[in-house]
């Protein structure tokens, strides 16, 4: 991501650009000596290419993820306070529902992740609400609420197990805490850490004998 900055008439605009680096095809082939066993190593021309249009928008908390090819961002606005998701179609970024944002809510954090399917999830944090923390799912025609309880939280990380969430997060006591969603229910896991930020999960579905969910925190 490349942030840039405009000003005119003492009016800020504030764009950004999403960049690429791409393996612009092969260059050259090194000659191979007679009777050498020795590999030859491609090279290639590597360059940075703008993905479509500057986004007009003052966005914060970008985050980035590609779906079969097709990057998506989402990101808080700065004129709305309102979480905005939008893919690219080829050549311009758009909203994934017609330009609409993905919530009606203010948010102060957000974080996107996408499943197998396509399904699109963001979790976010309402500041008008507490601070609570709330749970989106775009299904490639709605957005829908998929949370049933709203706990406070300072700070949250997401990653997808079995193409559904799991958030971790600081609670209202500083502590750690996770839920998974099992496509119907939230099961919730409280620990006795405490975290003060910065906080991230992976969960790694190849373990064994289970899979394993690794928070890191500060």
């Amino acid at each position: 991501m490349n942030a840039f900055v405009y000003k005119k008439l003492k009016v800020i605009v504030a764009i950004f650009s999403v960049i690429t680096l791409m393996a612009c095809g092969k260059k050259s082939t090194p000659p191979v000596t007679a009777g050498s066993e020795d590999t030859p190593i491609p090279t290639y021309n590597l360059a940075w290419q703008t993905v479509g249009a500057e986004i007009a928008d003052q966005a914060s908390l970008i985050s980035l993820k590609v779906f079969n090819g097709t990057p998506y961002i989402a990101y808080k606005g700065f004129l709305d306070s309102k979480a905005h998701v939008k893919k690219y179609d080829g050549s311009s970024w758009v909203e994934v529902l017609s330009g609409t944002p993905a919530t009606s809510d203010d948010v102060l954090f957000v974080k996107m992740d996408i499943d197998s399917l396509g399904n699109i999830f963001i979790a976010y944090t309402d500041p008008n609400a507490s601070n609570a923390l709330r749970v989106r799912k775009f299904n490639g025609t709605s957005w829908s609420n998929i949370i049933t309880a709203d706990p406070t939280a300072k700070l949250f990380a997401i990653d997808l197990y079995n193409d559904q969430p799991c958030i971790t997060y600081i609670d209202s006591s500083d502590r750690i805490a996770a839920m998974l969603y099992d496509g119907t229910t939230w099961s919730s896991h409280t620990t006795s850490y405490k975290a003060e930020n910065y906080i991230s999960i992976h969960v790694d579905e190849l373990a064994s004998p289970a899979a394993t969910a690794y928070i890191a925190f500060r």
